[in-house]
């Protein structure tokens, strides 16, 4: 019980680092979803992320090397105490990383309106891994493995929501000042536009709007515009079938819900300004 109190009280510090970054993040990221501002959105998270890097590997490294100080500012003098709650405080400071990016995440998804992903963090982490987990290893390894199974669901859910995620990605996940160039093709006479860097942030935005659903082989070899964008390292090459289709190397893919519409049509109208 004092294990529990202790470990308990560690989280709630914790947790007012990942409330603090996350309620930060959750109102910028909506005013940059409404001004279709997609490197901003990328921006706060990735400030948010970075805060609750640092601060929960410094907490977790500050337990784990100093943790009776920290158990004797409780008021528990204790020997045996002492000795039991340590190794339980050691082993919950591990979860911390992956409990802060899990709950950042879940943040981040409720913003974007991805309430769906966000529920499913939510199950996951504190019922699906953490309960079968704790009753697993709770079995083998006594006390001690009911305190690692708390590490085993940030783990877990991290590893879920990554394949979750990705099964239906964005085109690609880039912001305006990785791109190097951009080239624009009229599939049908083969005629070459190349983008100026002015125009790098409306291409940006339209390929940062763009959903796929799952791809299938190509089964037609005509296409309407080509997009060739470079960021210095690597070079990405997609085309329009129609507005609705996308093929990327050799799969073609659905666009979900005309969300291939502004990029398709930012295609069409500057090539057309462009001739």
């Amino acid at each position: 019980m004092v294990s529990y109190s202790v470990c308990s009280s560690s989280q709630i510090f914790m947790s007012m680092f990942i409330t603090g970054a996350s309620q930060t993040m959750i109102p910028i990221i909506g005013v940059c979803l409404g001004e279709k501002d997609y490197d901003g959105v990328r921006y706060a998270f990735r400030r948010a992320a970075r805060v609750l890097a640092v601060s929960s590997v410094v907490i977790m490294l500050f337990i784990c090397i100093e943790p009776e100080p920290i158990i004797k500012f409780f008021g528990i003098t204790s020997p045996t105490d002492i000795a039991n709650t340590v190794p339980a405080m050691r082993i919950n400071a591990l979860s911390f990383p992956g409990l802060s990016f899990s709950f950042l995440l879940l943040y981040y998804y409720m913003a974007t309106q991805k309430r769906a992903i966000s529920t499913a963090i939510s199950i996951i982490n504190g019922i699906v891994i953490l309960i079968p987990s704790a009753l697993i290893l709770g079995k083998f390894f006594g006390i001690m493995g009911v305190w690692y199974s708390l590490v085993v669901a940030q783990v877990g859910t991290l590893v879920v929501v990554y394949f979750i995620s990705h099964k239906e990605t964005d085109i690609l996940n880039i912001s305006t000042d990785e791109i190097k160039s951009i080239y624009v093709t009229n599939g049908l006479n083969g005629d070459m536009v190349d983008v100026p860097s002015s125009d790098f942030c409306d291409f940006a935005n339209a390929l940062n709007e763009v959903k796929l659903k799952k791809g299938r082989k190509v089964d037609s070899t005509g296409w309407d515009y080509g997009i060739n964008l470079s960021d210095g390292k690597n070079e990405y090459d997609l085309s329009f079938v129609s507005q609705r289709f996308i093929v990327i190397g050799a799969k073609k893919y659905e666009t979900k819900e005309q969300s291939g519409v502004k990029l398709y049509n930012l295609c069409e109208h500057y090539f057309k300004d462009k001739k």
